[in-house]
């Protein structure tokens, strides 16, 4: 699934399958519980790096379109980021004066 995306979305997505529970320990965050009576590759994670509503519907239609989305698709952890920059521009010697 990861090579699909990469290559129709041209950013390379991090996929793991939920029912290996030894990998969660490395998302930072729990995941949604799973039912432990579903097959491997029922449930999924996907880690997107600047994930923008069209790329995010982009990704689900290649999903459906390839593997098929038979269920709920739920959004779990979105991270922000906001960078801070100053008023007025300043250079190196005003800086260290």
């Amino acid at each position: 699934m990861s090579r699909k995306l990469k290559v129709e979305l041209g950013a390379a997505p991090y996929v793991q399958d939920l029912s290996n529970r030894r990998a969660w320990e490395h998302w930072g965050a729990p995941f949604p519980p799973t039912s432990a009576g579903q097959l491997h590759g029922q449930h999924f994670a996907i880690l997107m790096q600047d994930p923008t509503p069209k790329r995010v519907t982009t990704a689900l239609d290649i999903i459906h379109r390839s593997y098929a989305i038979v269920g709920p698709v739920e959004l779990h952890l979105l991270e922000i980021s906001v960078d801070f920059y100053p008023k007025a521009r300043f250079s190196a010697a005003s800086a260290s004066a």
